[in-house]
């Protein structure tokens, strides 16, 4: 952050505040790395699927396109992330109902709704893709008239929709040709973008990153990737297991399976093989950090300045209805409005 308003210094370990006004941290003079982020692995998304009971839902705009879905879906399983016996499961929250966001402060809320531990390992079989997406390749029309059906979320609720409206020649890894296709998201789980233009608010001084971190973090993304990646097909020569997992935030035990690191890895070798992501630069904040300070004090000095002008002009109401000093001059012909006045020009003077 700029020191003493030249913007050229910066000044460390000035607090940072979020857009709920919580203490995050102290500021550092490499803007980029407080807002810096990774989309969240699609390994952690299979995982949420896996302890919430919800699923992922295929569908296509044409019905002649469903078998070639079908094919993609196995062809996803049985490549990237079929069945696996993984030493800690994943145990992430990403959806948050408007009800649960008024326990937000709470740091094991997160968790509460999900059946496994945030603070311990979670052993045990992560079901692969085609397990945790809705049994039946639909429609969009059919996925449209089952979101309406008294039979929703008879095989679990969606957290999610992938919608093709086009796929070129067979729909096979990498086919050349038009790829059309949308992602749906739960707007009353808080996964969903606001998509429309924000207000502006020229005194509201900083960086909100809230909308960039729902759309990196909660799973749009992530989706987009795994998609991307299946029409794109280029399978790069990455041999480090390792550090592909880093570079993608994807997060093993020490104890894992040297199989599972590879079977993990090898989605993350098809181009793109990782993602990073920054905000957009804005225009520089000046802040001083007197005005820091005072701000924790102010509202209270600002009542304690009036304080003494309300006691003043209520002890002179008083004492005129004691001493009946209005009725005397309205007996010598005073008018009522110059006797209010009397008392604005009087007190304008004092105060």
């Amino acid at each position: 952050m700029p020191k003493g308003n030249i913007t050229t210094q910066c000044s460390e370990g000035l607090p940072r505040i979020d857009d709920m006004g919580q203490f995050i941290g102290y500021s550092s003079c490499d803007a980029w790395s407080d807002h810096f982020s990774r989309p969240m692995p699609f390994v952690d998304l299979l995982a949420y699927l896996h302890w919430s009971g919800k699923r992922l839902a295929l569908a296509a705009q044409e019905p002649g396109d469903v078998p070639k879905l079908e094919a993609m879906r196995d062809w996803i399983t049985e490549n990237w992330f079929p069945d696996m016996n993984l030493s800690d499961i994943p145990c992430h929250q990403l959806e948050e109902s408007y009800l649960d966001s008024l326990r937000h402060h709470s740091s094991k809320a997160g968790h509460s709704s999900l059946n496994c531990s945030g603070d311990h390992k979670n052993p045990g079989i992560l079901p692969g893709f085609k397990n945790l997406t809705h049994p039946s390749i639909l429609t969009s029309s059919q996925l449209d008239d089952y979101f309406d059906s008294p039979n929703y979320g008879s095989n679990g609720e969606f957290f999610a929709a992938v919608v093709f409206y086009s796929i070129p020649g067979s729909g096979t890894l990498g086919q050349p040709g038009e790829w059309s296709y949308s992602i749906r998201l739960n707007i009353s789980t808080r996964t969903a973008l606001y998509t429309g233009v924000p207000n502006t608010h020229p005194l509201d001084l900083g960086l909100n990153t809230h909308d960039a971190e729902v759309y990196s973090r909660h799973g749009f993304v992530t989706l987009q990737l795994l998609v991307d990646r299946y029409i794109i097909g280029r399978r790069l020569h990455a041999d480090n297991a390792t550090s592909l997992l880093q570079a993608n935030d994807v997060k093993t035990s020490e104890s894992e399976d040297p199989a599972i690191i590879e079977r993990l890895s090898e989605p993350l070798r098809y181009a793109p093989e990782s993602m990073e992501m920054v905000p957009m630069p804005i225009a520089g904040v000046v802040i001083d950090g007197f005005y820091e300070l005072v701000s924790l004090v102010f509202p209270l000095a600002f009542i304690v300045a009036f304080l003494y002008t309300q006691k003043k002009v209520l002890n002179e109401l008083i004492t005129e209805k004691e001493t009946k000093v209005r009725e005397s001059l309205r007996m010598m012909g005073v008018s009522s409005s110059a006797i209010i006045s009397s008392w604005y020009v009087t007190y304008a003077v004092i105060f």
